[in-house]
């Protein structure tokens, strides 16, 4: 296994991984077609720099990480 940084192209397969996982308990979130990838573009021109995903050895994506940081109080 390995970590890169995330890229743009990877955004389909992490879309896919997040309607599936997301689907299952505790969550049972069903997503509209599209949601998720919305959700994801909108993570990925915010924190792209900062995110990652972990892949196989085959190269598949396995999983994702988008990491944001807030500053609540100086």
């Amino acid at each position: 296994m390995k970590i890169r940084k995330i890229k743009l192209g990877d955004l389909e397969h992490c879309s896919r991984l997040l309607e599936n996982e997301y689907s299952r308990e505790p969550y049972n979130e069903n997503f509209k077609r599209g949601t998720a990838m919305q959700y994801l573009k909108s993570k990925y021109r915010y924190c792209k720099d900062n995110s990652f995903v972990m892949v196989n050895d085959d190269n598949k994506i396995i999983g994702f990480i988008f990491l944001s940081m807030s500053h609540w109080s100086n």
